[in-house]
């Protein structure tokens, strides 16, 4: 056998080596194409855009992607692809459920919406997102001291009778002389005939109470509170959250404060009254 016969027959069984190797390859990766082909898929809702935190979902956010059953985790927006399966109807249906969902971390383009992650489960102990629009929360303590007549305690919240969801009026009394009376007849006044001065208003209504004591904390579980260091927080106006601050500011130089608990009922503002001494009598 001459040096060209070789040459070919080497060539030639380069070539039907090559052919096996490439028939094999080309089996392993249709053997694995079908299987992944097999595998159920998937739609799952991504970000189309990057959704910044503490904003509410837009629908233009919103895409979908496929993946295969076992790459979808857990709590995500996503929907098993049946044949003939109108995907764009799908995402609409991922639009409806994602729609005006708060977002409290930023959600990346292309990542994979999770519910979990999302409006009240993902904010149940996030206080800040209890307040209704408009709204501001304030922090009132059970015990303030100082005051004339002196404070006490708030006594609905060392009872124990008020929670969270339930409504209070706030009254406040002050002793109040006449200012151009003599500086020892008006101590006379303040003193001795306190009572004939006393003046109780009732000064704001309506206040929802969002939480008595600490709020839970990451895992839902709240701190212990004792009675005395107990307090309240208060969804009110931002207006009203001057006027609790100056009362509490106040009540610790003159007058006193109190809070009265309303029934769930009564949802209308009583009369704005003023009770002094002559009433009384």
């Amino acid at each position: 056998m001459n040096r060209r016969r070789v040459g070919v027959f080497l060539i030639a069984l380069g070539i039907i080596l090559g052919l096996l190797v490439a028939g094999i390859v080309f089996a392993n990766v249709k053997e694995t194409e079908d299987l992944r082909a097999q595998q159920p898929k998937r739609l799952v809702a991504v970000a189309a855009a990057d959704v910044p935190e503490r904003t509410t979902i837009g629908v233009d956010q919103v895409g979908v992607a496929r993946l295969p059953e076992n790459a979808v985790p857990p709590g995500s927006v996503s929907q098993v692809i049946d044949s003939g399966a109108d995907e764009g109807k799908i995402t609409e249906d991922f639009k409806s459920q994602l729609k005006e969902q708060f977002t409290p971390a930023r959600i990346y383009k292309g990542e994979v919406i999770n519910k979990e992650r999302l409006g009240k489960d993902a904010l149940k102990n996030t206080p800040s997102f209890e307040i209704a629009p408009g709204k501001v929360a304030y922090a009132f303590p059970v015990r303030v001291n100082g005051g004339n007549p002196a404070n006490e305690r708030v006594l609905v919240a060392l009872l124990n009778a008020v929670r969270a969801g339930d409504f209070v009026d706030i009254y406040y009394s002050t002793i109040e002389v006449s200012p151009n009376l003599p500086r020892d007849e008006a101590e006379i006044q303040r003193s001795t005939f306190a009572v004939n001065n006393l003046y109780t208003r009732r000064i704001l209504q309506n206040i929802r109470v969002m939480q008595v004591g600490f709020f839970p904390d990451a895992t839902g579980k709240a701190g212990e509170t004792g009675k005395d260091e107990r307090f309240l927080t208060l969804e009110v106006t931002p207006s009203d959250s001057l006027v609790l601050k100056w009362l509490k500011d106040a009540a610790t130089l003159t007058g006193n404060i109190d809070f009265v608990l309303r029934s769930p009922v009564d949802t209308q503002p009583f009369p704005s009254q003023t009770i002094d001494f002559n009433m009384m009598q």
